[in-house]
């Protein structure tokens, strides 16, 4: 199955601490810190996985393929949308946060997003096309990450 990968490498962080004048054991204590303030939450890692599994699955229903650089834009815009429910994000945000956790362009991700959205009217069922992405024969890029988000919250 899809597992996601995150972009950044050790060696990134490594260089990114050295240039600020820290050391790995500088890193290890904020993060040790962090647990114990209760600032950074616990990742259930059972739980990750199986909303993956979901969203791929929901994806692979409305026709997109993993091999779409769209798809991991995607995945990782409707789980920070299902990561922070109280927060109203705006598409420049989304897209912004994405691109850089994933080296590109707002652009790219708003382009490759579109494209997802084009082949997913093609194959989602008129219900589903009513039902989460308001019945338009033509879904806008935050229509779409929106009713997947909603997909995924209602299925889930």
């Amino acid at each position: 199955r899809f597992m996601m990968s995150y972009s950044v490498k050790t060696s990134e962080i490594v260089k990114l601490l050295i240039e600020r004048g820290y050391s790995i054991q500088d890193l290890v204590y904020a993060v040790k810190e962090a647990e114990q303030n209760g600032i950074l939450p616990e990742v259930n890692l059972e739980e990750e996985k199986k909303l993956d599994e979901r969203i791929e699955e929901i994806l692979v229903e409305l026709g997109i393929a993993i091999n779409y650089n769209g798809y991991r834009y995607l995945v990782s815009i409707v789980k920070l949308q299902l990561r922070n429910p109280n927060c109203s994000f705006s598409a420049t945000s989304l897209y912004n946060t994405v691109a850089k956790q994933y080296g590109t362009t707002p652009g790219a991700v708003e382009k490759s997003i579109r494209t997802l959205s084009g082949i997913a009217s093609k194959y989602m069922t008129l219900f589903t096309k009513m039902r989460y992405f308001g019945g338009q024969d033509k879904i806008s890029t935050k229509r779409f990450y929106n009713g997947v988000t909603q997909m995924v919250k209602t299925l889930t």
